[in-house]
Parts: C-alpha cells; structure tokens; sequence
C-alpha cells in the first residue's frame, strides 16, 4: 500500500511564490503540480504586462479590466465547472511524450570561410603566368587552409559525437525516469480499480487539482476515502476574506496623480463571498462524482476550512479569543450521489443548493464563525514521514491543526 506521502516543491520566481506539493503517488505530484504552474503563469503574464504600463491613467484601465474579468470568474465557478467535468481516466496521466531528437546546433566548418579567413588569394592565370612566386605563395597558402580546415573538421566531429553521447545519456536517463513514472501510473490504476483508499484518495484529489476558478484563488484539497460507507470527504482550504480581491473598478486621481481602487460595499462583499464559497463547494461535490464512478463513491462529505484567527463565538458558546492563525471550519454538508445528481446546479441558485443537501454555514461567512464539520475521516499518525492505514468517522467537537497531505482530524 502506498503510505508514504511524496512531495516536490515548486517555485515561481517572478511572483516569489513557493509551494510545496503533496500527494500519495508520483502522478499525483505531476499533475497538482502542472496545475498550480500554470495557474502562477497566468499571474505572472498578467503581472509582466502591468510592468509594462507607462501612464497611471492606463494603470487604472488595465486594472479595472482585470477586476471585471476576476468578478466574472467568480460568478461563473459553478458554471465553468459544470461544463468541463469528465470521468476521470488514470491512463491518461501516462507520460509518452518522445524525447527529442539530438540536433547538433553548431555549423560545420566551411574551406572557403577558412580560405578567406587565413587570405587565400584567387587563382590568377595571367598573374601565375608571368609571376610564379605568385603561383606558389598562392599553392602554399592553399595547404596551410586544407590542413587547417582538416583540423577544424575533425574538431568539429569530436565535438558532435560528444555532444551525441551527451544526448544519448540524457536520453537514457529520461526513458528510464518515465519508465518508472508510469509504472507507479499502472500502480494507480490497479490500485484505483481495486477500490484501495489511498488511490481513491489520490485520484479525488488530481481531480480537484483541475478544478476552474480565478487564479488568484489559492485552494488546497485534501481527501480520505471510506470504502465502506462508499464516502469521500473532502476538506478544502478557501481563501479568507481578505484575501479576496473586492475591487470592481480603478479610478486614476489627477488631483493626487495616483491610483484608486473603488471597492464593494461590505454586504455586497459579503454576499460575494457567500457566492463564491457556496460554488466552489458545489463545483468540488460535482468533481467528485463526476470523475470517479458510483462503484468507488455513493456519497461525499466536503468541509470548507479556512486559515485565520478564530472569532468569537457567543451563540453557541465559544470564548475562543486565541491570536495566531488556526485552521477550522466555517463550511460543511454532506451528500449521496442520487440526491445531488437530481440538482438543477445549472439553474438553481447555489445557496438553494447547498439547503437541499442540509448544508451548514454560519453567516455571515466572512465572520468565519466556525461549525462542526459534519463528517471527518481521520487516521492517528503513523512514523515520520508515513501515515497510519486506519480509518474511521469521527464526529468533531472542537477544530484541531490540519497537517498538509492529510484530512485534518476534528474530534
């Protein structure tokens, strides 16, 4: 069974962001970490542009553009995701892309460049005629270019067929990295039919990997698969209030010759804020279902964490002033597969939704007022580096510390 959990960290040095990336298999590494480069790629083509500007006047358009495309993303999760969504297939994350092939760059050594290089002189036939010191300083010059463009040759050659051998190790080196690669891809996939949790676990999560939002959302996803409850539950780290752009446009100043951004008013936010979380969860539920068959999962579990000081909690009794950050939840339901899939999520607003399913929220959500999750799958921790293999359901009674590459346990 694979316990071990992997991890690869990957950077953006543009945006001087890090991340580090974890998962149960190889694959799954490959590919949240794909996902999460392009994402920083976009960013940063965005950020390389707005360098660019010269006049704060077309700062202000160019950001106001970029305001109205992220509000229209935003409202447009749960659409975009619905329209993308397909089974998950672990034989697609086999890597057969062929190595390229060896290309020698450098140009091949030229007698005519060498010729004039060295001050070969044209044959002269009336100058030879009546000179023949002509003829052979002219003969001489010619032996010292052939020999000179023999050794040229010859240099070149040694450096071509090193430059081949180069290619060839690398070539090896390559092949047999991607032999291994997808040797654990077959490992996936057996595991993945045969229903083992930690691969179930691992494909839920590359398919949340790929799940449509605005980039400047940052999500991490984590899963725990309960075979015998036919359960999924998936925590997910939203972005916090304050780490939501809530800019809708941005006005140049010509008295204070600078830039403003025009912000939403706070019910307006927060109703936002509501929006975006509700359809990330409804986009997350229908990732799940959509992209691992009914054999594997009849019903999911989703709990929307976030990262942030917790508040005060007085109608259900909590004093919880604590400073520092902590990872709880402020969002949670869970679902069978037929119930949810008798949802019009195209046409039903999300907040109908999530009622339908008997979600639980405590608003407003930008007071990240905590709830108990509704169910967790926890694992005690095993050696370092390793996890331990049971699992169980556990009811939660207060928020603990989520561990990266694990569900947090809540109880």
């Amino acid at each position: 069974m694979h316990e071990e959990i992997l991890q690869k960290t990957i950077t953006n040095e543009y945006l001087g962001l890090t991340k580090i990336i974890t998962g149960s298999y190889p694959a799954e590494i490959t590919v949240k970490a794909a996902a999460q480069a392009a994402r920083w790629a976009d960013r940063e083509k965005r950020a390389r542009e707005r360098k660019d500007l010269d006049f704060l006047r077309e700062l202000a358009a160019y950001d106001t553009r970029q305001a109205e495309t992220f509000i229209k993303e935003a409202k447009n999760i749960l659409r975009a995701n619905l329209e993308r969504i397909k089974k998950f297939d672990p034989a697609s994350l086999y890597d057969d892309r062929p190595y390229p092939p060896f290309v020698f760059k450098e140009a091949a050594p030229r007698y005519k460049t060498i010729a004039r290089a060295t001050g070969v002189p044209q044959k002269s036939f009336f100058g030879e005629l009546f000179f023949p010191s002509v003829r052979r300083k002219r003969l001489k010059l010619e032996k010292e270019a052939s020999q000179a463009y023999e050794t040229a040759m010859r240099q070149y050659e040694e450096r071509k067929t090193a430059a081949r051998g180069g290619h060839e190790k690398e070539r090896a080196v390559h092949l047999e990295a991607q032999s291994v690669y997808n040797r654990s891809v077959d490992q996936l996939q057996l595991d993945f039919e045969r229903g083992r949790p930690e691969a179930v676990e691992s494909c839920v999560r590359i398919a949340l990997s790929g799940l449509t939002c605005p980039d400047l959302m940052e999500l991490d996803f984590d899963a725990r698969f309960l075979p015998a409850e036919g359960l999924v539950a998936v925590n997910c780290i939203f972005p916090c209030p304050w780490e939501i752009p809530r800019a809708v446009r941005y006005r140049y100043n010509e008295t204070e010759h600078g830039v403003t951004p025009v912000e939403m008013e706070p019910e307006e936010f927060a109703l936002f804020y509501k929006t975006v979380l509700l359809q990330l969860t409804l986009s997350s539920i229908h990732t799940v279902f959509k992209s691992v068959a009914s054999r594997h999962i009849r019903q999911a579990a989703f709990n929307g964490l976030v990262n942030g000081p917790v508040p005060l909690d007085r109608d259900n009794g909590t004093e919880d002033g604590t400073e520092g950050a902590s990872i709880y939840c402020i969002l949670t339901c869970k679902v069978t597969r037929e119930l949810f899939q008798s949802l019009n999520l195209e046409e039903t607003p999300p907040e109908q939704c999530f009622t339908a399913i008997k979600g639980v929220m405590k608003e407003p959500l930008t007071g990240l007022l905590p709830v108990q999750p509704l169910v967790t799958a926890g694992k005690p921790p095993g050696p370092a580096g390793k996890t331990g293999s049971n699992r169980e359901t556990q009811t939660a009674t207060e928020p603990a510390a989520f561990r990266p590459g694990e569900l947090t346990t809540l109880a």
